[in-house]
């Protein structure tokens, strides 16, 4: 109840503009005050007047609630451009010391530093958008725009100017034991790997689709103008036919369809994910078969112990 009266204090001041909140972007609310349990965040546009504002605002609370302001534990955090002699002044003023950073609040670092932008692109932007991903096939023309806006913010000082990306996209992309950051990538298409598990053969093309061990069949020449049907290539009794799949496929691909169980034919096809034991997608699996396709355009010493370090 006592906080409420501080922050109703401020939210005056912001209104007579006494104090001058901050904004994320042009069109958002200004932010004035956060307070956590026993500690309060203020943040304002640093002038001697906004500081003196301030500081009658603690005075007053501190004669009407009987709470004093610890200032051996309070500090200022100036933006970086700001000159001494200014940060000297303000801080006669309130009585605080000025801090380089904001240090940690329950064990967790506050000021954005690389590797907790890291940790904020893993684990909030992209998972913020996994379900989207999951449920909606977005455009090629977005995906790009993501990987362009998390590749922004990670080389930004300055949200108002654009930075320097030091690192090509491919190097940020790869896997952190090959050296990169290990932020995945809105990736094009992942149908290279997946494949079909063949039932009635309704479902796809049998000339094109990777149905032979996760693969594109090999064909003979000349290629027929029309994919046959499922039934073509079995007997009455529902077993492969080895004449006709050795007329219509290389020998190699023949030995692989005669190799494989008998099929189902009252079940439907469906595709499966070639790179886990149960077919089933899953994230990381997905990363690791894009990170090896980037491995070959990406010249990343594997043999150094990146992952030690």
């Amino acid at each position: 109840m006592c906080m409420e009266i501080l922050s109703a204090q401020l939210r005056k001041a912001e209104t007579q503009r006494q104090i001058h909140g901050l904004k994320i972007s042009r069109y958002a609310p200004t932010l004035s005050h956060l307070f956590y349990a026993n500690d309060a965040f203020i943040c304002f546009k640093a002038t001697p007047s906004s500081f003196e504002s301030l500081r009658d605002i603690f005075q007053d609370f501190e004669a009407a609630s009987g709470q004093m302001i610890n200032l051996t534990k309070s500090f200022i955090k100036f933006s970086p451009n700001s000159p001494a002699d200014f940060k000297t002044h303000l801080n006669s003023i309130l009585r605080m010391k000025d801090s380089p950073s904001f240090g940690t609040y329950l064990g967790v670092p506050v000021d954005l530093l690389k590797q907790n932008k890291l940790i904020i692109i893993n684990s909030i932007l992209l998972g913020s958008i996994a379900h989207i991903l999951a449920a909606i096939p977005l455009p090629l023309a977005i995906l790009r725009k993501i990987d362009s806006l998390i590749a922004a913010f990670w080389w930004s000082k300055d949200t108002s100017r654009r930075s320097i990306h030091w690192l090509s996209q491919q190097y940020i992309h790869a896997p952190r034991d090959s050296g990169g950051m290990g932020i995945c990538r809105a990736v094009d298409s992942c149908k290279p790997a997946l494949a079909w598990k063949i039932g009635n053969g309704a479902s796809f093309d049998l000339l094109s689709a990777p149905w032979v061990q996760g693969r594109k069949p090999v064909l003979k020449q000349p290629q027929p103008q029309f994919a046959p049907p499922i039934s073509a290539l079995l007997l009455d009794n529902g077993t492969w036919n080895p004449s006709s799949i050795f007329n219509l496929f290389m020998q190699s691909t023949a030995k692989e369809i005669l190799a494989m169980e008998p099929l189902l034919l009252t079940s439907d096809d469906y595709l499966y994910w070639k790179y886990t034991e149960d077919g089933n997608y899953t994230i990381k699996s997905g990363y690791v078969y894009r990170a090896s396709q980037n491995s070959s355009r990406v010249s990343v010493n594997r043999s150094f112990p990146w992952k030690t370090i």
